[in-house]
């Protein structure tokens, strides 16, 4: 997932648009109506002057006939305020219309805008939400019902498509354990021949790493069905020393039998640790933490040491966190860095996908002491997806990558919205 940090385009509010629409409607016709009456009112003075006096005000000195001069002051002065209060009337009424229309278009827009930002705020980590919109049974209740249709269709398609993953990963794992069980216990039986045994130890590592693909799948399946109520407070300081403290464990207690037991006995780490707690599952951060501490062994420079970084950021992205729960404004970043061969930075941005292995993606090297699936990293990001966050996979000038992991921040005062 890429960083939301997108900006939208800038667009004239349609309730705007509405309004001086209708307004400009209201002032054409205000317009045409006091040109009518300008005329009538002009009419009407000719008509009151000839009825009083007997004949036309026009075409004479009003000043040479005093009755004529009196009628037509009194008609002209009543035309002229008859017309000023009819435009200061039109202009009231078309300023009221148009306030009106203005409130109106925000009250039934109002309502688009929250199906927007409710449909831009789901995701398909929380395909389970519904806008469930309120008010009268209209148009824009048809929107929003045909949406929840639309998102359960899509949420159903999701949690098949899952399920069948984690049950056929769960399936099939079975047979393979059978068949890895029956290669070692025959592999253990000294009269086997040499051409048989090689083959058969071939098919023990083919065993090993489809079960590794399959337990792999599993955890991506699981890793985009958590449910939001076993959110908790979960310290990325405490876990990542938790892991790389098993790492350094297992360092001590393996023999070297195998290329990614030597890479892990060579490898260091160097830490630098704040606390840095975000709201989340705890297996699931911890699951992250491990494929990328992981990654880093498999594929670093062994001469090098890994470096972690824990650390919180402001972010504005950030003011509330996932699973319904308040959160102070910021960012949890997680950083795994180590040393290795160049990468471009269009193969490094592929890394997260599934079973891409950067320019082995098409071979199959764990013969060659390569027994990467290209999974990891996949499960990092849905991880990092279902917590709100994103990852982003830098190459480094000098070799190697660097991970960034962005979470959403939290703190132990948590407030449920």
């Amino acid at each position: 997932m890429t960083s939301p940090e997108t900006a939208h385009p800038r667009r004239r509010s349609l309730a705007l648009r509405l309004t001086v629409l209708s307004t400009a409607a209201f002032a054409l016709a205000a317009a045409i109506l006091l040109v009518a009456e300008y005329f009538l009112l002009q009419y009407v003075v000719e008509v009151s002057v000839e009825a009083t006096t007997g004949s036309s005000s026009q075409g004479e000195n009003p000043g040479d006939l005093d009755g004529k001069t009196i009628v037509f002051r009194v008609a002209k002065d009543l035309a002229d305020t008859v017309m000023l209060l009819s435009i200061v009337t039109a202009a009231v009424m078309v300023l009221l219309a148009g306030i009106a229309v203005w409130f109106v278009a925000r009250k039934s827009l109002g309502r688009i805008a929250g199906v927007t930002a409710l449909t831009r705020a789901i995701t398909e980590q929380n395909l389970d939400q519904r806008l469930d919109l309120a008010g009268p049974k209209d148009e824009i209740k048809d929107l929003g019902d045909t949406i929840d249709e639309m998102l359960s269709r899509l949420h159903a398609a999701f949690e098949q498509q899952d399920s069948f993953v984690a049950n056929a990963s769960h399936e099939l794992r079975t047979p393979l354990a059978g068949i890895r069980a029956s290669l070692e216990a025959s592999l253990l039986h000294d009269e086997i021949a040499d051409a048989p045994r090689a083959a058969m130890s071939r098919a023990l590592v083919a065993s090993s790493r489809a079960e590794s693909i399959l337990t792999a799948l599993l955890q991506l399946a699981r890793a985009r069905r958590v449910a939001s109520d076993h959110a908790e407070v979960v310290d990325l300081r405490e876990v990542v020393s938790a892991v790389v403290g098993l790492f350094e464990e297992d360092r001590f207690e393996r023999m070297p039998s195998s290329v990614e037991d030597v890479r892990l006995i060579r490898h260091s780490f160097e830490l630098d640790l704040e606390e840095a707690t975000i709201l989340g599952d705890e297996v699931l951060i911890t699951q992250a933490v491990q494929n990328l501490v992981g990654n880093a062994i498999l594929h670093g420079a062994a001469n090098e040491p890994i470096v972690i970084q824990t650390r919180v950021h402001a972010h504005p992205e950030y003011e509330l966190s996932v699973s319904g729960m308040r959160s102070t404004p910021g960012a949890a970043v997680l950083l795994v860095r180590s040393g290795g061969e160049i990468i471009a930075p269009a193969v490094a941005a592929k890394l997260v996908e599934p079973f891409n292995r950067g320019a082995r993606t098409r071979h199959n090297d764990a013969a060659a002491g390569d027994p990467g699936i290209g999974l990891g990293l996949s499960i990092v990001r849905a991880i990092a997806q279902q917590h709100g966050g994103w990852v982003s996979v830098n190459p480094q000038a000098a070799g190697g990558l660097e991970v960034e992991v962005t979470l959403p921040s939290s703190t132990e005062e948590t407030i449920t919205l």
